[in-house]
């Protein structure tokens, strides 16, 4: 299966497991790096953690790619991803400062999706509330956000732009986010959720062995690589999350609740009786939310009843 028709699939099957109620996913996108190479990845948030549902490799110096940016390359990767979302799903771009730019913004709104961005406390805003660099704004630790509706973002090539100035008590610095959203509630509900796309990434990089490992010097290897990661990821999350039973969880060496990425691993690592024993139910139920990764089929659209009206709308 090629990788588009595979990201399109664990797109559908995204809106299926997503905790997110009614039509809003958060789609959180960043990229990691292993030199030479970054990865952007594109991922739907469930529970603690991120499944992904595109991404790509690619040498930090963009040699052998046919952008000459690496904004350029991240718009042409997510284009094809927001274009998959049917249109009724209110999409959300949630990203960290690296996407804090007015050709970003723009990207988002010209393919009419909203986004929640991170951006940096030099930036420069426009408002009749408070006029300057971010950080100049005097917000101290605890105290109430500050809600700026219809400011402009950078002086050279200003932006509309909404603002939630926010600094929690015991962080260390304060989040300024700029968003196309009306309800400030949502905005950080939204942007505390990043920090899955970040645990997704320590778990690739070390239980599924990627950091230390990767050797390879052909850049085509190291696609292949990330989507056979993406693919294994689906396939333990799915996994983890079957084993909703707690005679699972019991075994799970751990302190308090585990998360279902812990529980598969360590079922999957042990493979005892009890597990063996389940397995066939397991298997049958993983193999059935991911098709045997065959081509999409009509039919498939009646099996997520959830969202069944938009993407039967969407084709």
């Amino acid at each position: 299966m090629k990788t588009p028709d595979l990201s399109r699939r664990l797109t559908r099957l995204a809106l299926c497991v997503s905790d997110e109620p009614g039509l809003r996913l958060s789609v959180l996108v960043d990229l990691t790096y292993l030199d030479p190479y970054a990865f952007l990845v594109a991922s739907i948030p469930k529970a603690g953690r991120a499944l992904p549902v595109a991404w790509y490799a690619f040498r930090r110096n963009l040699r052998g790619e046919s952008f000459d940016s690496q904004n350029r390359l991240i718009e042409a990767i997510l284009e094809p991803l927001l274009a998959d979302i049917p249109a009724k799903v209110q999409a959300i771009l949630c990203a960290d400062r690296e996407f804090a730019r007015v050709s970003f913004f723009r990207f988002a709104r010209r393919l009419h999706r909203h986004f929640v961005v991170r951006i940096d406390a030099e930036s420069w805003i426009i408002h009749p509330e408070y006029q300057g660099a971010l950080g100049q704004m005097g917000l101290q630790p605890g105290a109430p956000p500050r809600w700026f509706k219809g400011a402009l973002y950078c002086k050279e090539d200003p932006e509309p732009i909404n603002l939630l100035a926010v600094w929690v008590r015991g962080y260390r610095e304060p989040w300024f986010l700029a968003t196309t959203l009306g309800d400030r509630r949502i905005v950080y509900r939204i942007y505390k959720q990043r920090m899955k796309i970040e645990h997704g990434f320590r778990d690739w990089k070390h239980h599924l062995r990627l950091k230390g490992t990767l050797r390879a010097q052909n850049v085509s290897f190291v696609k292949g690589l990330l989507t056979v990661l993406a693919v294994l990821y689906w396939f333990v999350s799915l996994f983890g999350l079957r084993c909703t039973d707690r005679t699972y969880w019991s075994r799970v060496a751990c302190w308090g609740q585990p998360g279902f990425f812990k529980v598969a691993l360590d079922l999957l690592g042990a493979m005892d009786a009890p597990t063996l024993l389940a397995w066939p139910t397991i298997h049958a139920w993983v193999c059935d939310k991911l098709e045997s990764l065959r081509p999409l089929i009509p039919r498939y659209l009646l099996r997520y009843r959830r969202h069944r009206p938009c993407l039967q709308q969407s084709g």
